[in-house]
């Protein structure tokens, strides 16, 4: 918006100004800010939480941002404009001579100097003006060489995409937890302190473990410490130890004195259902045997159990082997999902890797919304650039403008891939950004071009172009990137990853030019 206030005549009145600023400013921001709103607006539709928060605050941020460059800018533009037709300082508000030391007053002609940058702007513009110039020349003379460079190094440095399986780093803890948390210190003293012996037990567990868990409960919510419940009980306890995957529950179960640790209650009727009737059983100790994590929804006579809602099963694997115990724990699994309902109970269950696995495949959705998003992008993007001029139309580099953004997610994800960079789910999320970016670069370089004189060389209209939007993509594009890289401090690996596969982008911008 800058960049067009200050092409404007400066002896015109403010409001004219504004709405020529608008005029020419107006369709790249709105185009660029309703592409970006509906990418993140897609977004919502995952399952995971975290990424629907992080869509919805920030496509509304960007809905008040737009709101603001509308209203509150325009009005500084304005205010901006009176002291530029009074020739007053910006800070004192006094008028400043009409004549300063180099003879010029603060305008020439009535309008600004189209040279006119700031003292941050004045490097890059002299750069792309005398240095970057000749180069695009060469691009103008030489398109088809320089398309299909680009598309060779996007095809070669994508193909680290064949990585991406090693690279998926999605482990809960590893990525959404703090690296020197309190909570890993504290369990590396507990770990050092509190070592597992040879001899299994739960309680000296720091972590949850490895292990597969059942949840027996009655159909009706009956009391489920009749025989013919537990006939299915103990039915369901045999065909989970019976599972083979390469190993037996034999030989991964986590043992005590050389034996799987068992569950107690199966245990005090000796596998017999016949005798969880007759057996005068106590609670939560039975015999020096705490029951309170087996039996649930109880109800006593005095301290004797007469009547259970629940029982849990534990089925305790050796954590050290860890190559072994996800086949042993997907059989379970699958075991589970493929029985049918038993005839007096109902089975629920869970593992240690079953939030981990309804983790990663619920992060698979999130993969179609790329393909609805880059098709409302290059929707938007063709309606807005086409013309009913043949010749003046836009709508096949409006589209490839979208490809361009592609072929950035493309390049520069795969060349971190090929560098072994952890790719955690987070990541997923970057290709908007990075299509926003690339879009509204895109935009701003159609604009600059629609400028050029068209009975000029291609050459000269190209140089014309990027002296008059290299400045404005340059500083967009840097400032995304310095943001980014700054986030990489963050103590969360997820957000690393993040940071570290979107900050980037910068391939969006050497693509774009």
């Amino acid at each position: 918006m800058i960049s067009c206030w200050q092409k404007t005549e400066v002896d015109k009145d403010v409001e004219v100004r504004l709405a020529d600023t608008y005029k020419e400013a107006g369709v790249s921001i709105t185009i660029t800010t309703l592409t970006d709103v509906l990418a993140f607006y897609i977004g919502l539709a995952t399952p995971f939480r975290s990424v629907q928060s992080f869509c919805l605050y920030t496509s509304t941020a960007l809905l008040f941002c737009y709101i603001f460059n509308i209203t509150f800018f325009g009005a500084c533009l304005a205010l901006n404009g009176r002291r530029e037709k009074g020739n007053r300082h910006w800070l004192t508000c006094m008028k400043v001579p009409e004549a300063t030391g180099d003879g010029r007053g603060c305008c020439v002609g009535g309008a600004y100097d189209e040279d006119t940058h700031t003292e941050f702007e004045m490097p890059m513009n002299s750069f792309f003006k005398n240095y970057y110039g000749p180069f695009l020349t060469r691009v103008g003379r030489h398109i088809h060489v320089f398309l299909l460079l680009a598309l060779y190094v996007a095809a070669a440095l994508g193909a680290g995409f064949v990585f991406l399986q090693e690279r998926e780093a999605n482990d809960i803890e590893e990525q959404f937890t703090p690296v020197n948390g309190p909570a890993k210190l504290e369990r590396a003293i507990v770990v050092e302190n509190f070592p597992q012996s040879e001899e299994f037990s739960d309680l000296r567990l720091a972590s949850e473990g490895t292990y597969a868990s059942l949840i027996i409960t009655g159909l009706k919510e009956e009391n489920i410490l009749t025989e013919a419940a537990f006939n299915d009980i103990i039915e369901l306890d045999r065909q989970v130890k019976s599972i083979t995957t390469g190993n037996t529950f034999e030989n991964l179960c986590a043992k005590t004195k050389g034996r799987c640790i068992s569950n107690a209650i199966l245990d005090i009727i000796n596998y017999n259902a016949t005798e969880i009737v007759s057996s005068n059983i106590t609670y939560p100790m039975n015999n020096d045997i705490f029951l309170g994590t087996t039996i649930g929804g109880v109800k006593l006579d005095s301290s004797e159990l007469t009547s259970a809602r629940a029982v849990r099963l534990f089925y305790f694997l050796d954590e050290k082997k860890t190559k072994e115990t996800p086949c042993w724990l997907d059989g379970f699994l699958k075991l589970l999902s493929n029985s049918t309902e038993q005839k007096t109970v109902h089975v629920s269950y869970f593992t240690s890797i079953s939030r981990q696995n309804e983790f990663e495949n619920n992060s698979d959705s999130i993969i179609p919304l790329f393909s609805v998003t880059y098709v409302l992008a290059i929707t938007i993007s063709v309606l807005s650039c086409l013309r009913l001029d043949c010749v003046r139309t836009k709508v096949w580099v409006a589209a490839l403008g979208v490809v361009s953004a592609g072929m950035a997610v493309l390049a520069s994800f795969g060349l971190l891939l090929f560098c072994g960079m952890p790719f955690a789910m987070t990541v997923e999320t970057a290709p908007f950004l990075i299509l926003g970016v690339g879009v509204d670069d895109m935009f701003i370089m159609i604009s600059c071009w629609q400028k050029t004189e068209v009975d000029k060389d291609v050459e000269v209209r190209l140089a014309d172009t990027y002296k008059e939007a290299g400045v404005s993509i340059t500083i967009t594009t840097l400032t995304d990137v310095l943001a980014f890289y700054i986030g990489l401090a963050t103590p969360f690996r997820s957000v690393q990853s993040f940071c570290l596969y979107t900050s980037t982008q910068s391939f969006c911008y050497v693509l774009t030019t």
